[in-house]
């Protein structure tokens, strides 16, 4: 039995900001019984990151971190779903995972070392789409960021009254963009309090995160910003100055 899963392509190389002409749906037939080994998610959340961009481009630098994207084929991305058939002894039928799936409504996998995806526990009384993928990846991690940067980054996540935005503000932070600036400012950075961070493009999805979890660690924050609007916004929201 097969079922016909529609996913979205870019038609041609992206060059500058993307319009909707960039793009095409298209569809493909999936097996809805998995052969053995494999596992069938049905993709409920996807994030949509800003290095996705570079990734649409003919050469970009971040084509030496991750592959682009190649014309034609299905754009992948970071996203959540449910397991709806499985071959597979290790996922369930009902799981809900996490992990690399396609903008696409049905992803096909095999599980190995090399793919990543993980079950979410069922006790998780956090919405499904926080866990893209800061909340999930922070789990993976061998070396843990100290207690109290563990408590704040759930705090940001918990409370929608920390920063102007409302709850698309909290979807934001727990995507990719979280993920960045959790890893960047507590495992690389180790931010103790009274020290000074300065954040570059603090307006931005990385930096106007990272301006947040530094502030609260009790850092003194300096951002920088292109416009006085922005500049007022990250005063307002995270910046000392």
């Amino acid at each position: 039995m097969e079922v016909e899963s529609r996913y979205v392509a870019v038609r041609h190389h992206v060059e500058g900001l993307p319009s909707e002409d960039d793009f095409e749906v298209k569809a493909a037939r999936v097996r809805w019984w998995p052969e053995s080994g494999e596992v069938l998610v049905r993709n409920l959340y996807l994030s949509v990151d800003p290095y996705q961009l570079n990734r649409m481009k003919r050469r970009s630098a971040s084509h030496l971190a991750v592959d682009g994207i190649v014309p034609g084929e299905r754009i992948d991305a970071y996203g959540a779903g449910e397991v709806v058939a499985s071959a597979c002894e290790e996922y369930k039928e009902g799981d809900v995972v996490a992990g690399v799936l396609g903008w696409e409504d049905y992803t096909l996998f095999r599980p190995s070392p090399g793919v990543l995806m993980s079950k979410l526990a069922a006790s998780d009384d956090l919405p499904l789409s926080h866990h893209l993928s800061a909340l999930g990846e922070r789990r993976r991690r061998r070396r843990r960021a100290p207690r109290h940067a563990r408590m704040q980054f759930l705090l940001i996540c918990l409370s929608v009254s920390v920063a102007p935005g409302g709850d698309r503000w909290i979807e934001h932070v727990a995507g990719t963009s979280g993920m960045t600036a959790y890893a960047g400012l507590y495992e690389v950075g180790r931010p103790e309090a009274g020290e000074k961070v300065f954040v570059s493009a603090a307006s931005g999805s990385v930096g106007s995160l990272v301006g947040q979890f530094a502030k609260l660690a009790g850092c003194y924050v300096v951002g920088c910003a292109g416009t006085n609007a922005k500049v007022s916004q990250n005063t307002q929201a995270h910046c000392t100055k």
